[in-house]
């Protein structure tokens, strides 16, 4: 990690910042419940990635982000 004036850049890009957040890391754990992750899953079209999101999501009661097709591009 590099700090560009009081910013820190990650890796080589210019353009990706860190932006302080209002409510930090403990506490939004503390308010879900859960501690944040990413999952990347790919796949070809219908084979069943909403089905595992649907699963995290009922069975498991995660909160879930999903990004696909032209919204994840």
């Amino acid at each position: 990690m590099v700090v560009n004036s009081g910013s820190a850049i990650f890796g080589k890009s210019t353009n990706i910042l860190w932006h302080k957040s209002s409510v930090d890391k403990i506490d939004r754990q503390e308010l879900l419940q859960q501690k944040g992750c990413v999952i990347w899953i790919t796949g070809l079209s219908g084979s069943g990635l909403l089905d595992v999101t649907s699963i995290m999501f009922y069975v498991y009661e995660l909160i879930v982000g999903i990004c696909t097709g032209p919204t994840g591009r």
